[in-house]
């Protein structure tokens, strides 16, 4: 999966490369002459995005720090998949929203959602434990744009979250909630109303994450 996220990275880094040149003289006369407020009608100033991403950071959390049995920590094992029968992790699911303020700032905020599901066996009573982990996270987030070509936006960004966790196994729920965020180092999008995205950082929203977007204004 990881795997898929650094090729379709390596793709949209690569357009953006493209695209992102200087336009050529025939197709957009005279630049320098286009009013600074023309990026009002080129960028609608509302825009969407939906994307999946690698959440790494929620890994080291689950089953791996506080899952442990009172019984599994006495017998002292050292790795927590000897008595761990399956794990599955989701990607972390996203829904970002922002409005542009400016030609180069945007604020706004994102959903996202992961979880995690694994079988454990009790080392004693051989019996089988389900355990789930669901993460939801609520962020408000600002952008900083720092390259607008008609096709290609090049930006980074940082946001500050509220996520909560919700651990269910067979004797109950358990909520816990912690304050996360997400840093995105470079994030390209290749498109103009509808467009395809991808970002390096890390955080609620992964260390790679891609998805599609729309964006528009409002009447």
């Amino acid at each position: 999966m990881r795997q898929f996220y650094l090729v379709v990275a390596f793709l949209m880094f690569f357009c953006g490369t493209i695209f992102s040149q200087e336009p050529q003289p025939e197709l957009y006369p005279n630049p320098q002459k286009i009013k600074d407020s023309s990026w009002k009608i080129q960028r609608p100033r509302h825009e969407l995005q939906f994307g999946i991403g690698d959440h790494v950071m929620y890994m080291n959390e689950v089953y791996d720090n506080y899952y442990y049995y009172y019984h599994e920590r006495d017998v002292n094992w050292f790795d927590s998949d000897v008595y761990t029968k399956t794990r599955m992790y989701t990607p972390a699911f996203s829904a970002t929203y922002h409005y542009r303020l400016l030609k180069w700032l945007s604020i706004g905020g994102f959903f996202s959602y992961a979880g995690a599901f694994a079988t454990k066996e009790n080392i004693i009573t051989e019996e089988n434990i389900s355990c789930k982990d669901h993460f939801i996270a609520i962020a408000p987030s600002i952008r900083f744009t720092y390259l607008n070509r008609k096709y290609v936006t090049l930006y980074s960004g940082l946001a500050v979250s509220m996520t909560w966790q919700f651990s269910v196994d067979d004797a109950g729920m358990k909520p816990w909630t912690y304050v996360r965020g997400q840093l995105t180092g470079i994030g390209v999008s290749v498109g103009q109303k509808w467009f395809g995205f991808t970002e390096l950082g890390y955080g609620n929203k992964g260390i790679v994450t891609a998805g599609f977007g729309y964006r528009f204004n409002s009447k």
